[in-house]
């Protein structure tokens, strides 16, 4: 672990190597007993431990709520999956990145279109009439162009 350097005595070294192995011990909660005078950590109460248990439903609840409320708020104006956050601060936060990201997506979508041709109507019909044709004349046209 340590080692021995001119300034320090064997007795110093041994000393640090066992404060080292107590420290692991209180991290890792193995083997150690508290000495007398320090008091031990209380056990939960199953009381309190309920209301903590209670307490946090409550404030789940109620960021869903506040987040339900952001998105009727803000509906079709904003990306509902990227409205998220474990405070009132962090959902409200999301809101203006998910609106940027939905005006991103709009603008996109939007030049897609534009950039598409739409034809204005339907083409001019081209090759000859068939008005001055028999039916028999019609139908051998017809299958003649297929």
């Amino acid at each position: 672990m340590f080692a021995l350097v001119p300034w320090q005595t064997t007795k110093e070294v041994t000393c640090l190597e066992e404060t080292d192995r107590i420290r692991d011990e209180v991290v890792t909660g193995q083997g150690v007993n508290m000495p007398e005078g320090i008091p031990q950590p209380p056990t939960p109460d199953p009381y309190v431990e309920g209301l903590r248990a209670e307490l946090e439903e409550a404030r789940a609840r109620g960021l869903e709520a506040h987040r339900r409320a952001l998105l009727a708020e803000n509906a079709g104006r904003v990306v509902p999956e990227l409205v998220a956050g474990s405070t009132v601060e962090e959902l409200e936060g999301s809101v203006d990145v998910a609106r940027r990201a939905f005006d991103a997506a709009r603008a996109a979508a939007l030049a897609e279109v534009a950039a598409t041709p739409i034809p204005a109507g339907n083409p001019i019909r081209q090759g000859p009439g068939v008005e001055g044709m028999s039916s028999l004349e019609k139908i051998a046209y017809g299958l003649k162009r297929d």
